[in-house]
């Protein structure tokens, strides 16, 4: 959008908000399933980072995963 001359003539436009990792990469305190690869999550062993999508939503992935 931030590059499409149709949508320039609207008015300005704002860059897509994207996945931010926030923080360094932790030891999980609780299972659960990785919302990335849907591998189980085991609380002391698996390491998680953190990503925020903007202030609308947060998720915690293994440490080598992505959210999509």
């Amino acid at each position: 959008p931030a590059s499409c001359v149709d949508c320039m003539e609207d008015g300005p436009v704002a860059e897509p908000v994207r996945w931010l990792g926030v923080g360094l990469p932790f030891v999980a305190k609780f299972d659960a399933d990785c919302p990335s690869c849907s591998r189980p999550i085991v609380a002391g062993r698996a390491v998680l980072q953190r990503w925020d999508l903007g202030v609308e939503r947060t998720v915690y992935t293994h440490r080598d995963c992505r959210p999509t």
